[in-house]
């Protein structure tokens, strides 16, 4: 099992924001985020978003709430600086 987590922004429409994460299989999930089932096979990890913020600086927040999260359960994370659009089916 690869025990890091993918975390990035997501933008939609001019200033509505999101934290999505990739969660390995079995780690605890925090409250606050929500799952979404997307088939990617080869990946052992879970597509998990937040709530949509209005405005970047709560969805940093949340962001910086989640890392502190994982960094107490030693888990290590990539954390992208680039804003993605909505991963969605």
């Amino acid at each position: 099992m690869s025990e890091y987590c993918e975390m990035w922004m997501e933008l939609r429409g001019k200033n509505e924001f999101r934290v999505a994460l990739f969660i390995p299989d079995g780690l605890d999930i925090p409250e606050g985020i929500d799952h979404i089932s997307i088939e990617i096979p080869e990946e052992q990890r879970q597509l998990y978003v937040s709530k949509w913020f209005a405005g970047i600086v709560p969805a940093k927040k949340f962001m910086n709430t989640l890392e502190h999260f994982y960094n107490g359960l030693g888990v290590k994370f990539l954390s992208f600086r680039e804003i993605r659009k909505p991963l969605e089916k």
